[in-house]
């Protein structure tokens, strides 16, 4: 592969970005948007202005009830984000925990219906309790105005613009510096050769002229014992 062909599929890999979804959580009892449609790789971010909100997810069958593979923001949220990062397109139906919030219709979903989210909406109401795991899970709880982030465990990893432009440049930079390695070999080796022609050409002059010489000499002996003869 040419080193132009290596940096157009660098190039070409850096453009494919994953989407992000802001998810605004409240102030009344709603996400918005309540639907969202992502793919793998996609972020969802919940954007919290209070305390008076979480979200965690759940399954179908369940409302109101964390799944085993849940994500929770806790309830420390106020001037917060929740970042989520999706793994696949199944769908993934959420809510708020407290108290009388999930069954007053504070539920959302990814890649849901809206008939379905209706139905899980329906069945939340007859809920008499929510529930939430006991701790930040499932993405990255972070201050929405320093970007610092507080110990979480994240579903997935998405690499950023910067470190992607990174990787590229420095791609780019390994390339062009074998690239002159080679051309600084092969100038070297251009530079060589023809002094080491031109010193095999001289020794093999020198032999023929010895030889042409004791060739002269013989001859001349020859001629000087047949004149005395």
């Amino acid at each position: 592969m040419s080193f132009k062909t290596t940096l157009a599929v660098l190039a070409s890999s850096a453009v494919v970005m994953a989407a992000n979804h802001d998810i605004s959580v409240g102030p009344a009892f709603s996400y918005t948007p309540a639907i969202t449609t992502a793919v793998a790789g996609d972020t969802l971010t919940f954007r919290f202005t209070s305390n008076n909100h979480d979200v965690v997810s759940g399954s179908a069958d369940s409302a109101c009830r964390p799944s085993e593979t849940s994500f929770y923001s806790g309830l420390d949220v106020s001037g917060k984000t929740f970042v989520v990062t999706v793994n696949n397109t199944d769908p993934i139906y959420f809510y708020c925990s407290i108290p009388g919030h999930c069954q007053g219709g504070m539920v959302g979903g990814v890649n849901v219906p809206e008939s379905d989210l209706a139905t899980y909406r329906t069945a939340a109401a007859g809920e008499s309790d929510s529930q939430a795991p006991a701790q930040v899970q499932g993405g990255i709880l972070a201050s929405s105005s320093s970007g610092s982030s507080s110990p979480a465990t994240t579903t997935g990893t998405a690499s950023s613009p910067a470190s992607t432009a990174s990787s590229i440049r420095t791609s780019a930079s390994a390339a062009a510096s074998s690239g002159s390695a080679a051309a600084g070999s092969a100038s070297a080796s251009a530079s060589a050769s023809p002094t080491q022609a031109a010193s095999s050409g001289n020794s093999l002059l020198c032999q023929q002229n010895f030889i042409v010489s004791g060739l002269a000499t013989a001859l001349a002996s020859l001629a000087f014992w047949a004149g005395l003869l």
